[in-house]
């Protein structure tokens, strides 16, 4: 027994209204995946504080000082633990040899911030890094104000903070743009990567004009 079956073409009309059909679940998906990217986005913004409002010529104007210091406080509050883990994923060959910020007993975070800026001013952060006799692993960040700065920031220069004796191994001053970008924890860890790999690289070959020779 022979059935034949006829199919009927699908008429212009149709076909023209399946492709806005389509068009308009491929604009939908579209619409809901930039929704979660941009959620995403937000989420992690809610992390600092912000206020875009008080923008009067100059990007450090988009924080007032108290949220300036927050924020600096959220970086640097978890920031070593977050270091070692991002050089544990990202070098795991060689992240014992990209950690020298372990190397310390002590990491005094100076911050002058204004409530203002003008065209001429930045805020600015003084990284102290401190070795004493009991402890140089695993340091401890203190974030102070550079009103309480009350020694001369010099390599081999002798304090004493909190009753104990230090000596200053390594002074960086630094202007705060990056506390300013979208994701400031990230971007101090570039910019202290940096340094590790310039040093890595600085230990482990010798450079010179003509010769690049390993050791």
């Amino acid at each position: 027994m022979n059935v034949k079956i006829e199919v009927e073409s699908i008429s212009p009309g149709v076909v023209v209204i399946i492709r806005i059909v389509i068009m308009f679940i491929l604009i939908w998906l579209t619409v809901l995946v930039e929704f979660a990217v941009a959620l995403t986005v937000k989420f992690l913004w809610f992390i600092y504080k912000r206020n875009y409002s008080r923008i009067l010529g100059n990007i450090f104007n988009n924080f007032i000082k108290e949220n300036a210091i927050y924020n600096l406080k959220k970086v640097f509050d978890n920031f070593l633990r977050i270091y070692v883990d991002f050089l544990q994923k990202n070098f795991p060959s060689i992240h014992p040899k990209l950690n020298s910020l372990f190397n310390y007993a002590l990491i005094l975070i100076y911050y002058e911030f204004l409530d203002e800026y003008d065209q001429n001013s930045t805020p600015e952060l003084y990284f102290v890094f401190l070795k004493n006799d009991s402890r140089n692993y695993n340091p401890l960040i203190v974030l102070e104000d550079k009103i309480k700065l009350n020694f001369e920031l010099r390599p081999g220069n002798k304090i004493k903070f909190n009753s104990e004796d230090y000596i200053i191994e390594q002074v960086i001053m630094s202007d705060a743009l990056i506390l300013y970008h979208d994701y400031p924890m990230l971007d101090f860890i570039y910019y202290f990567l940096g340094k590790e790999i310039y040093l890595y690289i600085e230990k482990e070959f010798t450079l010179s004009k003509f010769d690049l020779t390993y050791k």
